[in-house]
């Protein structure tokens, strides 16, 4: 996806006429070229000294916008350009237009977004990018069978378990209200109805810290399918982030990617790597019998401590030691049972029909076959409630005394797929999220 396809695939002579904000200007003699957003493109527009109003032109400030009317030509420098036969200006900009050389500050970038979209051309690219995501997902899903549904923002009890809401007050009843982290348990609620394919690409909301892979504000796809397995969902993922990528980043399916140890593209081709979490475990923080609560708190006692649930302490190994490591597209799999407490088992009994899927030191999405024995569920929630003292989600539980069919699911963080695309803007998640919260 770039800019300057308008006129690069226009025969020579082509006319064109509208609306045109003059971004930059050189001048060679007579003639001034000037960088130019035009249509959703960015294009070069030459005014040359036979316009009557030549002179009132280049004096415009940038920023500024034009009427402008002429026919494409190819400079000698093979540049694809606009002459113009005539120009009219429309509006005359007043402010301080940044630019590159002096660069943009952290205050621009996200406070002024307008003004940052307008002058840097690889941010306008990637907020097409954005769109052209979101519209590449749905297709994907629906050519799938999937139906996509909004299933609200706002819930009388938090579906998220540890997580911290945020609340609001509701007038009309009195009611504590909360703003949802996840839509899981009411799209479930849409296949015991007897939606076998369901999906929403919804906000989501989570009231803790802000750094540059976490929000308060984000955007979640999440799909679920009866009578598939986390196995089956894997390959669909697999299809959805290739398709993404290719539209968004032309005909080779790769990204650029920037760490500490250099610069890599990064390959997005179907199958992705399959990585067992012992394997894992063992490449990147150490023996498999140091896989304990007590072993890691006397090896990193900065990161680890005896009160630590079993959950947290292998979620901390897993951002802190495994994910920062991975950079080609991989997942996660074979996780342990204590992990997820609602998937379903292998057959060996102590690891989960459950990945994560990771890629260029992200983690992207979670799949898992659920666990549909309303049984088990009941004596796991117990458990939990007993451990982080939340209370019993009894709404699950009596969903799935309905009688849901085997269902397998996809967690995608939006934004963190969006996050593969940024090249060489920050990688912060802030540079995905249109009007974010400072």
């Amino acid at each position: 996806m770039r800019n300057g396809d308008l006129l690069l695939n226009a025969p020579e002579g082509t006319l064109f006429a509208g609306k045109a904000r003059l971004l930059s200007r050189r001048h060679i003699g007579k003639i001034c070229f000037c960088g130019a957003r035009f249509r959703e493109d960015q294009i070069q527009i030459m005014f040359n000294d036979q316009l009557s109003n030549y002179q009132a032109l280049v004096s415009l400030p940038l920023g500024s916008v034009v009427e402008v009317s002429g026919h494409k030509i190819t400079t000698r420098t093979g540049m694809p350009t606009l002459q113009a036969t005539s120009a009219l200006p429309v509006f005359i900009y007043t402010g301080n237009m940044p630019d590159k050389f002096h660069g943009l500050g952290s205050t621009m970038r996200y406070r002024n977004r307008a003004e940052y979209i307008m002058t840097d051309e690889d941010v306008f690219l990637f907020v097409k990018k954005m769109s052209a995501t979101l519209r590449v997902m749905r297709h994907v899903l629906q050519e799938h069978g999937f139906r996509e549904f909004s299933t609200g923002i706002l819930q009388e009890r938090f579906e998220a378990g540890q997580a911290n809401s945020f609340s609001t007050h509701c007038r009309a009843n009195g009611k504590t209200l909360h703003l949802n982290l996840t839509n899981e348990l009411k799209l479930k609620r849409l296949i015991v109805g007897g939606m076998e394919r369901v999906f929403e690409i919804g906000q989501s909301f989570r009231n803790e810290g802000i750094d540059p892979i976490h929000s308060p504000e984000f955007t979640m796809l999440e799909a679920y399918a009866a009578e598939a397995n986390c196995h089956e969902m894997e390959n669909l993922l697999e299809e959805l982030v290739c398709e993404v990528i290719r539209v968004c980043e032309g005909a080779e399916v790769t990204t650029k990617y920037t760490c500490t140890d250099g610069t890599h593209n990064v390959s997005y081709q179907i199958p992705f790597t399959r990585l067992p979490f012992q394997r894992a475990f063992e490449r990147w923080v150490g023996e498999w019998k140091s896989c304990d609560r007590e072993a890691l708190t006397a090896l990193y006692p900065g990161s680890f401590h005896n009160q630590m649930t079993r959950f947290t302490w292998l979620m901390k190994v897993i951002e802190r030691f495994i994910v920062p490591n991975i950079v080609t597209p991989t997942f996660l799999t074979e996780l342990p049972l204590e992990m997820s407490p609602f998937v379903r088992s292998h057959s060996d009994g102590l690891t989960s029909e459950r990945s994560f899927f990771v890629s260029q030191g992200c983690f992207l999405a979670d799949i898992y076959t659920d666990e549909n024995d309303h049984k088990k569920v009941a004596n796991a929630l117990a458990k939990q409630a007993a451990e982080t003292g939340n209370m019993f989600n009894e709404d699950y539980l009596r969903v799935l005394k309905l009688g849901m069919p085997p269902t397998a699911g996809i967690g995608l963080g939006v934004n963190r797929l969006l996050m593969l695309l940024l090249g060489d803007l920050p990688r912060n998640i802030k540079e995905t999220i249109l009007f974010p919260i400072l």
